[in-house]
C-alpha cells in the first residue's frame, strides 16, 4: 500500500508512481508499505525512516527544483526500502547500479554539494549564502556594516528580516545598510 500525504503535490505523486513502476519492472524488491510526504529541507534531498518490519516513510525536499534532481531522490529512498538496504551498502549499490543500467539515472550516495538546489523564492531560511545573492539578486538583498565595502547578510527583499536588519546595529556600532 502506496499512500501520500496531503502535503504531496501531484508532480511528485505521478513521478513516485512511476519510479516505483520501474523498479517493479527490473525486480528490484522495494517495500510495499511506504508512506510518502514532502517536507522543506535545504541540506537534504530527502530521506527514508524505517517503522516496523516492512513499513516506511519517504520524505522528499519540496524545495528540489529540477526534474532529474527529484526523480533521482525518490530512487535512492526507494532502494532503502528494499531488504537489507538501510545504509549505503553492497545491495543498496547493486540495485543503485540496475537503475542505472535500464535508466541511465545514476544514484548517488551522498549529494556532493553544498546545499540541494533550491527555489529561492520559497525557502524560509532567514539568511543566505553570497553565491545565492548573486544568483538571486531580483530575490535577495544583501546589507552590510555602513561604511564597508562587502556585502555580509543576504536575506529576501521586503521580509521581516529584511526590515529589521535596515534598523538595528551591530556590536561594532555601527548601522546595518542595503549594500548596492
Amino acid at each position: 500500500m502506496y499512500a501520500f500525504k496531503s502535503n504531496v503535490n501531484n508532480k511528485i505523486e505521478k513521478m513516485v508512481l512511476d519510479c516505483i513502476a520501474k523498479c517493479e519492472a527490473i525486480n528490484i524488491p522495494i517495500a510495499k508499505n511506504i508512506v510518502f510526504k514532502t517536507d522543506s529541507a535545504e541540506r537534504r534531498n530527502g530521506y527514508c525512516q524505517h517503522i516496523g518490519k516492512d513499513d516506511h516513510v519517504i520524505s522528499i525536499s519540496r524545495l528540489l527544483s529540477e526534474d532529474s534532481e527529484i526523480e533521482n531522490t525518490i530512487f535512492h529512498e526507494l532502494l532503502h526500502t528494499c531488504p537489507g538496504c538501510n545504509n549505503h551498502g553492497y545491495t543498496w549499490q547493486k540495485y543503485g547500479r540496475q537503475i542505472e543500467r535500464a535508466y541511465g539515472q545514476h544514484i548517488q550516495r551522498l549529494n556532493n554539494k553544498k546545499r540541494v538546489t533550491v527555489d529561492i523564492s520559497h525557502s524560509k531560511r532567514r539568511y543566505f549564502s553570497k553565491e545565492e545573492w548573486e544568483a538571486n539578486k531580483d530575490i535577495l538583498q544583501a546589507y552590510t556594516r555602513e561604511g564597508e565595502d562587502r556585502p555580509i547578510w543576504f536575506c529576501k527583499k521586503g521580509s521581516k528580516t529584511a526590515e529589521d536588519l535596515e534598523f538595528h546595529c551591530t556590536s561594532h556600532g555601527k548601522k546595518i545598510v542595503k549594500f548596492f
